[in-house]
Formats: C-alpha cells, structure tokens, sequence
C-alpha cells in the first residue's frame, strides 16, 4: 500500500472517532450506573439520589460540553 494512503485513512478514522465522541458526548453514570439512585448499605430499601448525576443517570464523557 501506497504510505499516504495509508496516512490518510488514519486521518479519516481519528476524525470520525472524534466526531462520534462529540456527537456521543454522555456516558451512563459510574456510581449509580444509570439509576439515579444511589442505595444504602445499611438498609436495603433505603436510596439517595446520585449526588454526581444530580439523579439524571449520565455525566459528561471525555469529550463533552459543559452543558
């Protein structure tokens, strides 16, 4: 294969990946994996809600606006 066609296909995939990490900036929660609810340890029908999502059940990914 020809090196700059090579070079321009890694080009065209890392704007592409870039794009669809914009596009897909919100990823499920980690602490309450997309509850809203964080439960209680102690009691087992007690919850809170997630205070890192504000119980939305995603928070910013890598890429993401401040939105």
């Amino acid at each position: 294969m020809d090196p700059s066609f090579v070079m321009v296909l890694v080009v065209v995939g890392a704007i592409v990946a870039l794009r669809a990490l914009y596009k897909y900036r919100l990823k499920v929660c980690p602490k309450c994996t997309g509850t809203g609810k964080v439960y209680s340890s102690l009691f087992s029908r007690r919850f809170m809600g997630c205070p890192r999502c504000s119980r939305k059940g995603e928070v910013r990914g890598a890429f993401g606006s401040p939105d």
